[in-house]
């Protein structure tokens, strides 16, 4: 950022940034684009990460309104500055999260559905982002919206999976160039 401070596609290291529960440096890279539709989708979840509650709640009104954002979830989850903990998500809405092809996307939500208190449903997302190698070994360790899973058995699979999708792609990438 510092070669180019005004390159809005750098805006996708705001992701890594929250994952790791750093917000201010998110924000710094989300400052860089901030009305598009990729920043006004994002925000909320800076925002949720960083505990600012009435704030998310405010953010959410100006997300888009794409299938992929589960704009009317989130928003239940975050309601008048309170976060609706273990609020159930019907057959319909949790099939159509499972069905999200771009582990990234799995992970996001999935971390989202862990701050909502949607459990079950979180470690499912999330296992199946590391399945798909979205290995997230140090976002597990750190995202603040995960809070809620870390003393959970069913985490601590989470993160063996975590810790061996991050192995084998560092030995293949090895084989690849020794």
């Amino acid at each position: 950022m510092g070669l180019d401070p005004g390159n809005y596609r750098l805006r996708s290291c705001a992701l890594a940034f929250f994952q790791l529960g750093n917000t201010d440096r998110a924000m710094d890279y989300f400052r860089l684009d901030p009305n598009s539709e990729w920043g006004r989708a994002h925000l909320p979840a800076i925002l949720l990460r960083a505990g600012k509650i009435d704030e998310a709640e405010q953010s959410i009104k100006n997300m888009p309104d794409l299938a992929i954002w589960f704009k009317p979830l989130l928003s239940q989850c975050v309601r008048n500055g309170t976060v609706a903990r273990g609020q159930s998500v019907d057959a319909r809405t949790q099939a159509a999260l499972l069905v999200l092809r771009d582990p990234e996307l799995l992970y996001y939500q999935g971390s989202i559905m862990a701050f909502c208190g949607n459990r079950e449903l979180a470690v499912r997302m999330i296992g199946e982002a590391i399945h798909r190698n979205y290995c997230a070994y140090s976002a597990l360790e750190l995202d603040p919206l995960l809070a809620s899973l870390r003393d959970t058995p069913e985490f601590g699979r989470l993160r063996e999976a975590a810790t061996k999708c991050q192995h084998d792609f560092l030995a293949a990438r090895t084989r690849k160039n020794p």
